[in-house]
């Protein structure tokens, strides 16, 4: 098994995003941040602790701001125009922070008469410290809490306590001042209040106003080195915010994270995305659960299930950029308000981008998991032949255990009315039936489908001594299932073979035969994968590498005669989900070949199911059967292929061959 080792700044770059999105910041508000810091802490000459802190302080500081927000939706309304209301605001001035909150009760009341909303917001003002103060107080103990999980140092979890603290002693929640505020405390504070400012106001005035704030929220000689070199600081700050760029701003040592400190991580950005809400408290735990068992039970690679595993706990990211007060509402939703729900999809699969290439099947996942396979999902309304193994059994998942959990506009349902009706949504054709069976049979309910085939046997051959394949898990994005079933030195078939053959469509289907399209209504069930089709041929090519064995006997006996020394390559292609690829063939001496023999296209259908290649699997024997009779490929590693036997060569075969082997 492939070693998985991931940097722990991958994952706050994660939550960097998520809280981004739930304090309605600008994107990328906290990386800038960390750049902006960076550059005041090597212009101050700070110490390389103070750097260390500031740097995991920049992306972790709002990581706890989902604690208690139901209180705080129920008593501002739109929790995230609220908090864009105080971006960049002195929080100490009370008089400012009264007009932020005024502001915020005339859109929650706004439906009510004047007269009635000026008692409403007259008794909401009553009572708007006393709410926040205990919410933001959780905020920072959420905060350290996710640190910790994330293996964060004791000191920088001090400084993720301290969020909110002041220089002048008017912040929260224990009102330190001064030198007991913690310097990279500081530094965060007067680094991101000015990201906010000159995004609002430009960077001139944003220099005016943090000078005037020095020995209030900002200690001062640090807001007048900021306010002097504010041009140099934020030069090119939004051109500079990219992955490679924060990984190289992490301090030495960086620090990288095991497969199981993985688990404990995306275990913890499912807590903090699930704390938002009452209702949703440990729903993406559960779909992980859900989903990696139903993967495991259906023979998925441990690529696929990994992937699973992970997508399940971060899948419903992207909801942080809707309000609470949308989620909570009991009744329809407004158009817009539903097209914003629905694209919480693409903004988890955006949030993932921060793992580079290794979260690219995460990403298909989380993209993938409202989608249906008559395409009445979203939000990109696609078909069952864009719907991975994996996408299918997350998505099937996801619907069982919401169906599961209370919502504000129904009650919660038994498991076995969520088993039925998941199976009802089977029968419409919009979840996957292999799928469905394997989340409801993983979850204790009775099976009433036959397990599909194990779609871990396309690998069985590796394991069985052939050379190892180089195919895609099933969760990344693009390109076909699987690649190639042998190793060798690269694409055996370059360009210039092709010639003008492929496109004429003829001539394609003498090359490749006809496939059959990947199923895609409503018993489309996982068991059912691409197609294999042999090219008949000969074993080896000395030049394009290790090929397919090929059983006819006149085929194998033409190859051996060939004048040339050549072989005539064989190659395993597939048919992804329905779509022809290019076939991969060609025939070096096609005119010396009789009509008959350039209608013999194939080897037939090669099933890639529980069996995993059982007519094709790879032993120790000889290049060739001890019968004589059949040639066999010679593998990569020394290894040779037994032959392929049974009806299915002469059922490939010409009519004229049925006849004389009849």
């Amino acid at each position: 098994m492939t070693r998985v080792m991931i940097r722990r700044a991958d994952f706050m770059m994660v939550l960097a995003y998520a809280s981004d999105l739930a304090t309605g910041h600008s994107r990328d508000f906290a990386l800038k941040s960390c750049v902006l810091a960076m550059r005041i802490a090597w212009l101050a000459g700070v110490s390389e602790e103070v750097r260390r802190n500031a740097y995991h302080q920049s992306m972790l500081r709002y990581v706890g701001c989902n604690a208690d927000t139901d209180l705080l939706s129920a008593t501002f309304g739109d929790e995230i125009a609220l908090r864009q209301d105080l971006v960049g605001l002195d929080m100490g001035n009370r008089a400012e922070l009264g007009r932020v909150f005024v502001q915020a009760f005339k859109r929650f009341y706004y439906d009510l008469e004047p007269d009635a909303q000026a008692r409403a917001i007259e008794t909401a003002m009553s009572q708007a410290l006393a709410v926040a103060r205990p919410v933001l107080t959780a905020h920072c103990e959420v905060a350290q809490r996710i640190g910790e999980r994330l293996g964060l140092s004791d000191e920088i979890r001090r400084n993720l306590g301290q969020i909110y603290e002041r220089w002048d002693g008017k912040g929260l929640p224990r009102g330190l001042s001064g030198e007991d505020v913690l310097p990279a405390v500081r530094l965060i504070t007067l680094a991101q209040d000015a990201i906010a400012l000159s995004d609002a106001v430009g960077i001139d005035e944003m220099a005016e106003t943090i000078a005037r704030r020095g020995d209030g929220p900002y200690e001062a000689d640090l807001a007048r080195l900021v306010s002097a070199n504010a041009a140099a600081l934020m030069d090119g700050i939004g051109a500079t915010v990219d992955r490679e760029t924060i990984l190289a701003l992490e301090p030495d040592p960086p620090v990288t994270l095991d497969e199981a400190a993985c688990d404990e991580a995306f275990l913890a950005i499912a807590d903090m995305i699930d704390m938002r809400m009452p209702f949703t408290q440990g729903h993406s735990r559960m779909v992980s659960e859900l989903a990696t068992g139903a993967g495991k039970r259906i023979g998925l690679p441990d690529p696929d299930v990994r992937a699973l595993r992970w997508s399940g706990c971060i899948h419903d990211i992207g909801e942080l950029v809707v309000p609470v007060a949308t989620w909570m509402r009991n009744g329809p939703l407004s158009v817009r308000e539903r097209d914003a729900a629905q694209l919480h999809a693409y903004y988890g699969e955006r949030a993932l981008a921060s793992f580079g290439r290794e979260g690219d099947a995460m990403a298909a996942l989380v993209l993938r998991h409202h989608e249906r396979l008559d395409g009445s999902g979203y939000h990109r309304k696609v078909g069952g032949s864009d719907l991975s193994p994996a996408a299918r059994i997350l998505a099937a998942a996801e619907a069982f255990q919401t169906s599961r959990e209370e919502r504000p506009h129904r009650k919660a349902l038994s498991s076995e009315a969520a088993a039925l009706q998941l199976r009802a949504a089977v029968r419409d054709g919009c979840i996957c039936p292999d799928a469905a069976e394997a989340v409801l049979s993983f979850a204790g309910q009775s099976a009433r489908r036959a397990p599909p085939p194990s779609l871990a046997g396309m690998t069985a051959a590796r394991d069985r001594g052939a050379a190892p394949d180089r195919r895609r898990t099933h969760g990344e994005r693009g390109g076909t299932q699987a690649r190639y079933l042998a190793q060798d030195r690269g694409p055996p078939y370059p360009e210039r073979l092709f010639q003008d053959r492929r496109d004429h469509p003829r001539r394609r289907r003498a090359l490749c035969g006809r496939a059959r399209p990947y199923p895609t209504g409503r018993n489309a069930g996982i068991g059912n994968p691409p197609h294999v089709h042999l090219l008949a041929g000969a074993h080896r090519n000395p030049v394009d590498g290790p090929m397919v064995a090929a059983t006819d006997r006149r085929n194998s006996h033409a190859s051996r005669n060939d004048q040339s020394g050549g072989r005539r390559p064989v190659h395993p292609h597939l048919f992804d989900q329905g779509r022809r690829q290019a076939p991969a063939a060609r025939f070096e001496r096609r005119d010396r070949l009789s009509r008959s023999q350039r209608a013999r296209p194939c080897l037939g259908d090669l099933r890639l199911g529980r069996r995993g290649l059982e007519e094709f699997r790879v032993g120790s024997r000889g290049a060739s059967d001890p019968a004589g009779s059949r040639p066999c490929r010679q593998a990569a590693g020394g290894t040779a292929a037994r032959p392929l036997r049974g009806l299915r060569s002469l059922r490939c075969a010409p009519p004229a061959a049925r006849r004389r082997r009849a």
